[in-house]
């Protein structure tokens, strides 16, 4: 006789490799399932989050390494706004057998052993060949997000993943891969001490405009010594002082807070420029040309 499992008996999702004991593979389709891929299932009640997705898709495939956006998510990389979020599992065989199965992305290609490591009982390609990886992927400007959010943040808000050097020692012995120069070229516009997707978006923007030589999340003293603020970026040349304003400005406690720093920066004579989510997108006519109104604002600033 099948034994009839209850929902309490099996895992939010699991493969028909790893049953709980007792409960048959065919027993377990008396279980209001859902199929996520071969032989890998999860209870309708469940909400399964992308890491757990990818451990039990790289379980069922032997020999397998994590990699690619794959290994990206359970490192927590960002991305850029545009990369769509892909719902394939990434993966490589050190046994060199094809997989097809729906739902898998086989990446081709020989592994090191110092190109893999482990996370929660399961290979991953380190964070060097996953950045690798990704530059066969991605632009070169897509990929300057991914490699901000792995340089150190400012003043030590995370830990970092890797450091440029890290990186750029990694490369130096990969001379025949294609993803190479990318990489390279995301590397040169990376910078230390980014926060956030957006500081990067931003940044990026301003540089395309020839807005360049911005320090990241500096910390701006007064003519005392006297902290000031720590923008997002500064133009230390023109004491220019360069704010991200996301959601959480719009509060009245961060409002206040806002205000005090605007009015700080003003005595210690910087100029502050804010800017919004909205000015990343909306154009504006400056000077004879529609631009950015975040690009419109910092010249406006450096010509005042």
């Amino acid at each position: 006789m099948v034994n009839t499992p209850k929902v309490d008996d099996l895992p939010p999702i699991f493969t028909t490799n790893n049953l709980v004991d007792g409960v048959s593979p065919y027993a377990s389709h008396r279980v209001e399932v859902r199929r996520l891929g071969y032989k890998i299932y999860a209870l309708n009640r469940a909400e399964i989050s992308a890491e757990q997705k990818i451990h039990a898709f790289a379980q069922s495939v032997e020999s397998s390494v994590i990699a690619g956006p794959s290994a990206s998510v359970i490192y927590g990389l960002r991305t850029p706004p545009e990369q769509q979020e892909t719902t394939d599992v990434y993966l490589y065989t050190l046994n060199n057998k094809r997989v097809r199965r729906r739902g898998i992305k086989q990446l081709r290609g020989k592994l090191s052993q110092s190109e893999i490591t482990e996370d929660d009982s399961h290979c991953i390609t380190t964070v060097e060949r996953t950045f690798l990886d990704l530059g066969l992927m991605m632009s070169a400007r897509q990929l300057v997000y991914v490699a901000d959010g792995l340089l150190p943040a400012a003043q030590r808000r995370r830990v970092s993943l890797t450091t440029k050097d890290s990186l750029l020692e990694y490369l130096q012995h990969k001379k025949n891969h294609r993803g190479k120069e990318v990489c390279l070229q995301a590397l040169d516009l990376a910078a230390e001490g980014v926060d956030s997707v957006k500081e990067t978006e931003l940044r990026l923007l301003l540089g395309e405009y020839g807005i360049t030589e911005l320090a990241v999340n500096p910390v701006i003293r007064d003519g005392c010594g006297r902290y000031v603020c720590e923008p997002d970026l500064a133009d230390f040349a023109r004491k220019i002082s360069i704010q991200y304003e996301g959601v959480h400005h719009t509060g009245l406690r961060q409002m206040r807070l806002d205000e005090e720093r605007r009015a700080r920066t003003h005595i210690a004579g910087w100029v502050e420029v804010r800017i919004f989510a909205a000015d990343l997108y909306n154009f504006e006519y400056f000077r004879g040309a529609m631009i950015p109104k975040a690009v419109m604002k910092v010249l406006g600033a450096r010509s005042s």
